[in-house]
């Protein structure tokens, strides 16, 4: 049989031919059957008709060689068909073979996309980017669900071990420090491997044994080796929680163009609120089953199967513009320093600094000061909070492609500001109104900051970027808020109040210095501030 067409992918470089380059707005204009997956383009060749895909140019092709024929993106909305082979994204086959190994000789269903012959058919793009969405939704969950639970390890520490507040101030910048510092080394690791799934695969199941240092410090041992395995486990999970926020994003903005990337993220973002909400609550019940501790080590138990099920669907499965490792061309680690990153970066620090400066102490407040009602269980209190955070994150997502997303940014800070105010100042009902609002605007940070870290840095450096603006940037301020809160208190949680007025006082700060941040889109945005 005679080969009529086969599929080919190209990268968008200089070519013999006068290749076209299009921009990430017009790759991002057409259906579903245009790969979002980074900067490659996709062509078909044949004999016999042209179909292209949006990226890329149309080669005519006959017994005698190809006779190239560039594209312009005006053609490729006019030419491009989705009935003919689609890209697939994670786990497709190598399209790229020269020798026609890879050749399609029918038509290809809609909703499909043909390998090799005699291979399993690969999926579309719809069906690849749920799979993507899912299984970053998995790190979310887990990761989310772990590391905000280090603060109400903190309370069970304070009441139950008799940590003072000195102690529990160490451990939870020990925790903060280690996720923060250490997310730069796992952002530069995985831009230059090429191996983001493992490598949130890996972080996963650090914070399982993390969780399980926890466990020992509550329960096997107490005092000076209680407190030394309190600060030892809180360094492995800030190291574990460090791998997820700049990878989970870097693969989403592999995966979706830039209409839907923010609901993408905001969906994602979501699940991690629902981890969030989930983890404390889970703690109440298992108390009430077996013991409140039990369920620090059913949450080491979660992290390590998590791991399980990301490790065995990641190896040779990643988005287009992720190619396999020693294959990647990574710009120098400066590159990533762009002034927008760097920008973006310091406000994600000073907001970060008022917000969890108030989180990481909520849960002791609202245990050893003023619980919402009298005999409220933590657990309930707690998920209070992180509820706002399921419905604000996709909500703020969604506006991040139809708003600047600067203003949602200034908004929010300024939205989290004042909602904790109004908890600090009445009772009831009412606060269980403001301290659900508190979440709502504290937790879309994820989504909204990603959104914006995409648009300031070359694809290729996109997880040692995330790891500066969310590693360093909102990892930082996470250390440094505490910090603040624990020297105002003084060694007394009843002036943990003092302390939350101070964070008030820098979250309306960030909202203002919001304005720092430079538009996106522009040369100077994207700019190298060290060559």
């Amino acid at each position: 049989m005679t080969r009529d067409s086969e599929v080919v992918a190209e990268p968008l470089t200089g070519r013999a031919g006068g290749a076209e380059r299009f921009s990430r707005e017009e790759a991002s204009a057409g259906d579903e059957g245009i790969s979002p997956f980074g900067p490659r383009s996709w062509m078909v060749r044949g004999t016999q008709s042209r179909r292209p895909c949006l990226r890329g140019r149309v080669s005519r092709v006959d017994a005698h060689g190809p006779a190239a024929a560039p594209m312009t993106s005006v053609h490729a909305e006019r030419e491009r068909t989705p009935e003919r082979a689609r890209p697939s994204a994670v786990g497709a086959p190598d399209l790229s073979d020269p020798s026609g190994a890879n050749a399609i000789d029918t038509p290809v269903r809609p909703g499909t996309n043909r390998g090799p012959p005699g291979s399993d058919p690969a999926p579309d793009l719809s069906t690849a980017r749920r799979r993507l969405l899912v299984l970053t939704s998995i790190g979310h969950f887990v990761n989310d669900g772990t590391v905000f639970f280090v603060p109400v390890v903190a309370t069970l520490l304070a009441s139950g071990r008799a940590a003072s507040p000195f102690e529990i101030t160490a451990m939870l910048v020990v925790y903060y420090a280690a996720s923060s510092l250490l997310g730069i080394y796992v952002g530069h690791w995985a831009d230059r491997s090429g191996r983001p799934l493992e490598l949130m695969a890996l972080g996963l199941a650090i914070l399982g044994a993390g969780m399980g240092g926890f466990y020992v410090a509550l329960v096997l041992v107490s005092g000076s080796a209680g407190f030394a395995a309190a600060i030892i486990a809180a360094f492995v999970v800030g190291f574990g929680s460090s791998f997820y926020h700049p990878l989970g994003a870097s693969l989403l903005q592999a995966g979706f163009d830039r209409r839907q990337l923010g609901t993408a993220l905001g969906i994602n973002g979501a699940i991690g609120s629902v981890g969030r909400a989930l983890y404390p609550s889970l703690f109440f019940l298992i108390g009430l089953i077996i013991t409140d501790n039990s369920a620090v080590l059913a949450f080491a138990a979660i992290g390590i199967a998590a791991s399980a099920v990301v490790a065995s669907s990641g190896p040779g499965r990643r988005p287009a513009n992720l190619p396999a490792a020693g294959t990647r061309s990574v710009p120098a680690a400066r590159q990533a320093f762009t002034l927008g990153i760097v920008t973006l970066a310091a406000i994600a620090f000073v907001r970060s600094a008022a917000t969890f400066g108030v989180v990481a102490f909520l849960p002791t407040y609202l245990q050893l000061v003023r619980p919402l009602w009298p005999g409220a269980p933590l657990g309930i209190e707690v998920t209070i909070l992180y509820l706002g955070g399921i419905l604000g994150q996709p909500f703020f997502g969604a506006l991040a492609s139809r708003i600047d997303i600067r203003r949602l940014l200034s908004v929010t800070s300024l939205g989290s500001a004042l909602s904790t105010l109004g908890f600090l100042l009445v009772g009831g009902a009412p606060a269980v109104a403001f301290l659900f609002l508190t979440g709502f605007f504290t937790f879309s940070a994820f989504p909204l900051l990603m959104s914006l870290s995409a648009e300031y840095v070359d694809p290729r450096s996109a997880s040692l970027a995330n790891s500066l603006v969310f590693g360093l940037g909102s990892g930082g301020g996470m250390a440094i808020g505490p910090l603040i809160v624990g020297l105002i208190i003084a060694n007394e949680y009843a002036h943990l109040s003092i302390g939350f007025a101070a964070m008030i006082v820098l979250g309306v700060a960030a909202a203002v210095a919001v304005l720092m941040i430079p538009r996106s889109g522009t040369q100077r945005s994207r700019m190298p501030l060290f060559g």
